[in-house]
């Protein structure tokens, strides 16, 4: 990639376990480097999103080295990967943006990674950003550019009789449009939500009652949390809030950016019946106009049955029957 270049790409990624038999996974880490292994910050190249089973990357974009440091799940409670599952391409493939924007003046930096459409104001959406280059003052040397991704496991034995795989729901704040806009600021100290009604197990009927173990959410730059709620309750079930960065140019740290969403994983897990309707609700700040926003949450389940079909990259998601988004004044966070 040169300097302003942006890339949306479609990987195929090597599988890490063994062709045949169950292994628990201990542990996942990743990162974006360059040829020589160096850490590549998200101020050199913003990785915009990543999209993968996660049996291989956790992490769904800028966030993606934030994950090194996640907790491992509470025992009995593990990912269990069969090697022979993940032969097929489809359950290895990856798609990933990133944009290059060394030498991008400040006031050019949003436009870039927001990926704001040239035909229409009030749209970002990866979809232009893909076709399009950032201004840049650096001179055009290309430089090549990884995911460097790592899998610690170990086979499933006798001693994991107990165990108890957990599986992914993916949830979307738009349904599966993916991104949204926020066009209307109202000043200081506002937030802007934006809400979706689903069901629970909508994309994987299930027919006893699950546990939801973890939920973790993805959102970009002026985000504030993103919450799921029990809609019949009003229950709040869990919460993944961004962390950002404070160190200028600082790989995992970078100043500005979101470099982690927290993990919110539940120290009892939330029993839920089939058929529960929950709510979606990313916030974000609203003094200002943000385009391209994004609320994703991946929810790690337990004690269901499996699916007989899955969606991307092997993850159930996008169930649903009613979106709508609202702005709220004075809500601080």
């Amino acid at each position: 990639m040169a300097p302003g270049e942006v890339t949306d790409a479609m990987l195929l990624l090597d599988s890490p376990y063994p062709a045949s038999g169950s292994v628990v996974v201990i542990n996942q880490t990743s990162q974006l480097v360059d040829a020589t292994l160096r850490p590549v910050p998200l101020s050199e190249v913003y990785v915009h999103h990543w999209g993968s089973s996660g049996k291989f990357v956790q992490g769904s974009g800028a966030e993606l080295r934030g994950a090194r440091d996640r907790a491992p799940l509470k025992w009995p409670l593990a990912m269990v990967v069969d090697g022979e599952s993940v032969i097929d391409t489809k359950f290895r493939m990856a798609n990933i943006e990133l944009i290059n924007t060394i030498g991008v003046a400040k006031e050019n930096l949003s436009a870039c990674l927001e990926c704001h459409c040239p035909d229409d104001p009030n749209r970002g959406s990866f979809l232009c950003c893909a076709s399009r280059t950032c201004p840049t003052e650096a001179p055009p040397v290309s430089v090549d550019y990884f995911i460097e991704y790592n899998v610690t496991y170990r086979a499933l034995g006798e001693q994991d009789k107990e165990v108890k795989p957990v599986d992914f729901f993916l949830f979307d704040v738009t349904g599966g449009v993916f991104e949204y806009q926020i066009v209307a600021p109202e000043g200081p100290n506002t937030t802007h939500s934006k809400v979706r009604h689903e069901v629970i197990d909508g994309a994987c009927p299930q027919k006893k009652d699950f546990n939801i173990v973890r939920c973790t959410g993805h959102q970009h730059v002026g985000s504030k949390c993103i919450s799921m709620y029990n809609e019949d309750t009003h229950e709040l079930i869990c919460r993944s809030c961004p962390v950002y960065g404070t160190e200028k140019g600082e790989p995992g740290n970078e100043d500005g950016y979101v470099v982690k969403m927290t993990d919110d994983d539940l120290a009892t897990p939330y029993k839920i019946a089939p058929g529960t309707r929950v709510r979606l609700e990313s916030l974000y700040q609203n003094d200002k106009r943000l385009l391209g926003a994004m609320g994703l949450m991946v929810v790690l389940v337990s004690d269901t049955a499996p699916c007989p079909s899955r969606g991307p990259y092997g993850v159930h998601g996008f169930p649903g029957y009613v979106s709508h988004e609202t702005a709220i004044d004075g809500v601080v966070f």
